[in-house]
Parts: C-alpha cells; sequence; structure tokens
C-alpha cells in the first residue's frame, strides 16, 4: 500500500498497522504534523492527532537526544 498523501514525511509498518506522519495546513496558514494509524485488519484508521510544529520539532529533538544518549 503505497500512500500519495501530499506532504507525507514517513510511513511505518509494524505488521498489523501502518502509521502516517505528514505536514498539513493548519489554522492561519501555520503548519502541523499529523500522525495517522491504520489499521490492516479494520481496514480503517483508528487513530489520528494532530501537532504544532513546535511540538513536533520538540518531540524530534528529544528523540534525538534520547537515541545519542543509548547509542
Amino acid at each position: 500500500m503505497k500512500d500519495h498523501r501530499p506532504g507525507l514525511i514517513a510511513d511505518i509498518e509494524d505488521g498489523n498497522t501502518r502509521i502516517f506522519y505528514y505536514v498539513e495546513p493548519g489554522l492561519n496558514g501555520k503548519k502541523r504534523v499529523a500522525a495517522e494509524v491504520w489499521d490492516f485488519l479494520r481496514q480503517e484508521t483508528i487513530h489520528r492527532a494532530t501537532y504544532s510544529a513546535d511540538a513536533a520539532l520538540a518531540l524530534a529533538a528529544g528523540i534525538q537526544n534520547e537515541l545519542k544518549e543509548s547509542a
């Protein structure tokens, strides 16, 4: 299943689900990062959340710091 969603930045499959991360326009033209979980068995989106650009950048920085410390 190839997703052609505009702004797609990651597509991660873990067996029964696939998580799509993409950038989408928000209110007042401010971009947001969306995460959407697709369930293969149910053939539907089972969870969707959006985050502000600032929150997404903070999350990415936190992940990067944790991975550097564990390497």
